[in-house]
């Protein structure tokens, strides 16, 4: 079953990124009865819980005046849109129309918002954005993520970007590159006999878990190797991640820019720095 695609999906220059499924919130923001307005590769979109805990999502405009139905009310079962009432149950269909009179002919159900598929899993509320194919049947499995064994601890970041969605996810540091990363710094250490090593992330503005422990523990790999590293450039983000996870900064040598940790790399080895204008001039 292939159904067309919205508008949106068709217009967009992003398009490839469509036709994934994407993790929209924490599972616990979302409670029985309630909804939640975001915005997924710039569409707007509620996500709506039932008061038996049914997920349903559709896209955040009315189709009568344009009103963001998040504006409105959600009784558990239907949205109702703030400016004309109009209301629209799970599976996006619209069930009452106030002005309507009562012996009117018109088929409300033929009037529907645009519905997105919404999974919960991994304590994430997933949802699948279509690309120009429409919604396939049958869809792809969510990604299951790598969790720990029990017990665990979670938690959840959100940060804005001034980018589009693509050039963000480029710029992040993913799991394949830490691993390269890491071997390659301490391929580095081993074949140069390094005692110091700077790593430099600015620009990283965050990082998930698994990304932190694979910095910890390149940090104590390169140690066993005889080296210290110092990491510079961490972000407010990154720092609180790192205490979050349970990682004792006091045992990282971290400085706040690059410059610095250079000067702590030159101490460290025993070089001094000396300025230009302190070097006396040489002459024939």
């Amino acid at each position: 079953m292939i159904e067309q695609p919205s508008p949106e999906v068709v217009s967009s220059r992003s398009a490839p990124l469509f036709g994934f499924w994407y993790p929209a919130v924490p599972s616990h923001t979302l409670l029985p009865g309630r909804m939640k307005g975001l915005q997924l590769l710039g569409l707007p979109i509620v996500l709506c819980r039932d008061r038996a805990g049914g997920l349903a999502a559709m896209r955040d405009i009315c189709p009568h005046r344009g009103m963001p139905l998040s504006f409105g009310r959600f009784d558990g079962e239907r949205v109702e849109c703030s400016y004309h009432g109009w209301q629209f149950d799970m599976k996006g269909r619209c069930r009452c129309i106030p002005a309507l009179p009562e012996q009117g002919t018109l088929q409300t159900d033929k009037i529907g918002v645009t519905t997105y598929p919404a999974e919960e899993t991994d304590g994430m509320i997933w949802l699948y954005l279509p690309d120009e194919r429409g919604h396939i049947d049958p869809l792809p499995p969510v990604p299951r993520m790598p969790l720990p064994s029990e017990p665990r601890q979670s938690f959840h970041i959100s940060l804005t970007y001034t980018c589009t969605a693509d050039d963000g996810i480029i710029g992040l540091i993913d799991p394949q590159r830490a691993r390269q990363l890491t071997e390659q710094l301490l391929r580095g250490i081993r074949e140069n006999r390094g005692k110091v090593a700077v790593m430099d992330i600015t620009g990283v503005p965050s990082i998930d878990s698994a990304i932190a422990n694979r910095l910890v523990q390149t940090v104590e790999a390169a140690r066993l190797l005889g080296a210290t590293v110092i990491v510079t450039g961490l972000s407010p983000e990154i720092a609180q991640t790192l205490v979050t996870i349970g990682v004792d900064l006091s045992k990282m040598n971290t400085v706040g820019d690059l410059q610095g940790g250079i000067e702590l790399a030159e101490r460290l080895l025993g070089y001094k720095v000396i300025p230009v204008e302190e070097v006396a001039p040489r002459t024939l």
